[in-house]
């Protein structure tokens, strides 16, 4: 059975969404909710703190809880997913744009890939968002001996092209995180101002036996996403 914790988290994350609260609304008192859901107080606390953690809603005094509009949450953490987390395709479920292109490879990219600067790679662009409004813009260079034509279906997540297409999984998914200003194709990609904050991941995929498969950077609109991390202490 889902503890009864779990359960109230998620009805919670579905209240946020619903479009009377996703864009700043408040959501009802913690007695009115508890109430409603038949459920303990502290339960809801619980529910409610943990969204406030993940930076979803924000709690002020003499105010009440209030959703932060628009924002959707990228965990780190390994309850939430590998395959999940690796093209946010939970937290921004729809496809505006894709190109893909071939490229000579920079240094940056030929050094995450482990290949030759100016060997022509791939070069993929996903722009992702939700209720047609961008969020995230995805940039791949995949490796050259994974043979993608470039014709393939990208609005699928692209670790899953890999995957069943070529029958390659992918285990790891080495990450950088940190605050950048967003240059002229990424605002114009975004649809903010250039030098607007993003949040700027850098990953490389990897398979079983360590080989890079594809690098990316994701930027993301800073007033779109947060970016959670759950750490815990080995056991002893």
């Amino acid at each position: 059975p889902i503890p009864l914790h779990v359960q109230v988290e998620r009805l919670l994350r579905e209240l946020i969404r619903s479009p009377e609260h996703r864009d700043g609304g408040l959501l009802p008192d913690e007695v009115g909710l508890a109430r409603e859901l038949g459920v303990s107080r502290n339960t809801v606390r619980a529910g409610i703190t943990k969204l406030v953690t993940e930076g979803l809603v924000e709690r002020r005094r003499g105010v009440g809880t209030r959703v932060l509009a628009d924002q959707a949450a990228i965990s780190a953490s390994p309850l939430s997913g590998f395959a999940r987390s690796l093209e946010d395709a939970a937290a921004f479920p729809q496809v505006l744009a894709v190109d893909a292109r071939w490229v000579v490879a920079a240094a940056d990219e030929s050094r995450a890939l482990g290949i030759a600067e100016k060997h022509r790679i791939l070069r993929i662009d996903r722009i992702r968002g939700q209720d047609d409004q961008p969020a995230v813009r995805l940039r791949s260079w995949v490796h050259p001996d994974l043979a993608l034509r470039g014709d393939e279906d990208f609005t699928v997540p692209l670790h899953l092209v890999i995957e069943h297409r070529l029958g390659i999984a992918v285990t790891a998914s080495l990450e950088h995180v940190s605050a950048a200003a967003a240059e002229s194709d990424v605002a114009t990609a975004l649809g903010i101002k250039r030098g607007a904050p993003v949040l700027l991941r850098k990953r490389t995929l990897r398979d079983a036996g360590g080989r890079a498969l594809e690098h990316a950077w994701c930027h993301y609109r800073g007033d779109r996403a947060t970016f959670s991390c759950e750490l815990r202490r080995p056991e002893a």
